[in-house]
């Protein structure tokens, strides 16, 4: 899938979402493209934790000295709440579970850590599954722990 001419306007090319789930990997792609154009590194994406630790991580990326681990809700514009509102007390205590997880993981040393959340609306030309609009919306610092 190209995203280089997707942003908040339609596409150049016809992009066919067939299901939620290209939905959702379509939200993704285009976070991901968000996080480096805003130079952020990637550092991982899609991790799952295992044991007693569950879930999934769907980016983790750094800027500076912070890690940040980004949830990325996607949803069509046709349905009506926002898609951060997925994104409850109990998904941000599970999250912050997962990247205590993570980091125990890997070597990097972090001076901060940092939950965002990333919502793409998307919305189809009418009677198709056809990508009509993306809308991102980036809110950082949903919650903070060290």
């Amino acid at each position: 899938m190209d995203l280089k001419h997707l942003h908040s306007g339609p596409p150049h090319h016809t992009i066919h979402l067939a299901n939620a789930a290209e939905v959702g990997r379509f939200g993704e792609a285009l976070a991901v493209r968000h996080l480096l154009d805003q130079g952020y590194t990637l550092l991982d994406r899609n991790w799952y934790g295992h044991g007693e630790v569950r879930g999934e991580l769907d980016i983790v990326v750094s800027q500076r000295d912070t890690v940040c681990f980004v949830e990325v809700k996607t949803r069509s514009t046709a349905l009506m709440a926002h898609p951060a509102e997925a994104v409850t007390s109990r998904k941000v205590d599970s999250l912050a579970r997962l990247a205590r997880a993570w980091l125990v993981e890997r070597p990097i040393r972090a001076r901060a850590t940092r939950l965002d959340v990333i919502s793409v609306k998307v919305r189809f030309n009418p009677g198709t599954r056809d990508l009509a609009a993306a809308r991102l919306d980036h809110m950082q610092g949903v919650s903070a722990w060290r």
